[in-house]
């Protein structure tokens, strides 16, 4: 809801969660974790087997977000990201709620519903003990360091340098990291991929400017990134048609309002067809 709380929320997202500066710091875990990935694939089509690149990518996105939301050392780490997978398979299905959204009775009567509680109930105990473990190190001494040797979770614990967050809060903003930048960051990746494979003159020209860019360096690094304007264009038309959350997350109108026709009451459940929007032949050649 609207207020102080969400206010709050919002201004430590934007100021100390997801600012450039705290992106550039995470730049050498993003680097290590990509070499990691590059040595995988390697090892693996080295043994002459299929190589799964899908679970390369995956396993590499979800370590990734893992150093950089809760760092390198996290307690029932496995069972946490069982839960999240879980969690996110569950409610990403159908629900007798979702069909019935203003009924008490349909809730109580889904047992997805109930389900999905479980396993956040479970992912709340588990982040509970990082929670503690990051206290009891902090008050040792042992962590909070420079900033940009910060995790996130370091920086919620501080509270940006106001008051602290609850503890309700914290849970939610990690919950919500781990659920919005892992399968929506490997998904993405792989659409790229699928993509330049069936489009060969796409691939060609891409690969022709990342090794005029990067030279003989031998890998590319952000910096590059900049001068990459095909790949770049890649990256963005990758968004344009493959959505990772096609319908993006549920909003609710705040008044009620009148679109297209259409009177829609305050409090309605929206949701926005983003895949639609980016295949309007009216808006994209």
């Amino acid at each position: 809801p609207y207020g102080d709380a969400w206010r709050r929320s919002k201004k430590m997202a934007v100021v100390h969660l997801l600012s450039q500066r705290r992106a550039d710091s995470f730049a050498p875990v993003r680097a290590a974790e990509a070499a990691a990935l590059v040595a995988s694939v390697a090892a693996a089509a080295a043994s002459g087997d299929v190589v799964n690149v899908s679970s390369l990518v995956s396993t590499y996105v979800v370590d990734a977000a893992v150093r950089v939301i809760v760092g390198d050392r996290i307690a029932g780490r496995d069972a946490f990201l069982a839960c999240l997978e879980e969690g996110l398979r569950l409610s990403s299905g159908f629900s007798l709620a979702d069909l019935f959204p203003s009924s008490r009775l349909a809730r109580a009567l889904s047992g997805t519903a109930r389900r999905v509680e479980a396993v956040f109930g479970e992912m709340s105990r588990l982040m509970d003990a990082v929670i503690k473990e990051k206290r009891a190190r902090k008050a040792a001494g042992n962590g909070m360091g420079r900033e940009e040797e910060q995790d996130i979770l370091d920086v919620l614990l501080d509270g940006g340098g106001t008051a602290p967050l609850d503890i309700g809060t914290i849970r939610a903003v990690v919950r919500d990291l781990f659920g919005a930048g892992s399968e929506s960051s490997a998904s993405t990746l792989q659409w790229a991929m699928a993509e330049l494979m069936r489009n060969p003159r796409v691939m060609r020209k891409a690969q022709e400017e990342v090794r005029r860019v990067v030279g003989g360096k031998g890998r590319v690094e952000e910096s590059d990134l900049a001068e990459l304007h095909y790949m770049r264009a890649i990256i963005k038309e990758t968004f344009r048609l493959h959505p990772a959350v096609p319908l993006l997350v549920p909003r609710e109108t705040v008044a009620a309002c009148t679109r297209g026709g259409y009177d829609i009451p305050a409090k309605t459940r929206v949701f926005i067809n983003t895949f639609a929007m980016g295949r309007d032949p009216e808006i994209w050649e």
